[in-house]
């Protein structure tokens, strides 16, 4: 009997560690930039192609963080502080690890 609670005890354990490990997640590191290059400040979030929201930040001298990220390729969509909200982009994020996204406010190529 005590074989069997050990073998079953080791299954559980191992299961977790094998959940934890393929649940990694990024953290994304956001520069909002105005059409000048300058910091600009505002919200910006990422959404699944069905237009769900995984993650959003607020900029604070242009610069925010999100934490928590699954990797994928997302909708990265901006709202200024001032001024109208550019045309969303697409950026792929990695599994884990750190991703630097740079974004504007301005519209380029609308």
């Amino acid at each position: 009997m005590s074989h069997i609670r050990t073998m079953l005890l080791a299954s559980a354990l191992l299961s977790a560690v094998w959940t934890g490990s393929a649940h990694a997640e990024a953290r994304v590191e956001v520069e909002l930039k105005d059409a000048h290059g300058g910091p600009a400040e505002g919200e910006v979030s990422l959404h699944t192609k069905d237009g769900a929201r995984v993650a959003s930040c607020t900029t604070s001298g242009g610069k925010c963080a999100m934490a928590g990220v699954p990797g994928g390729n997302y909708e990265v969509r901006v709202q200024p502080a001032k001024g109208e909200a550019p045309k969303a982009r697409s950026a792929m994020i990695p599994p884990d690890g750190t991703a630097k996204l740079i974004v504007s406010t301005a519209n380029k190529g609308s």
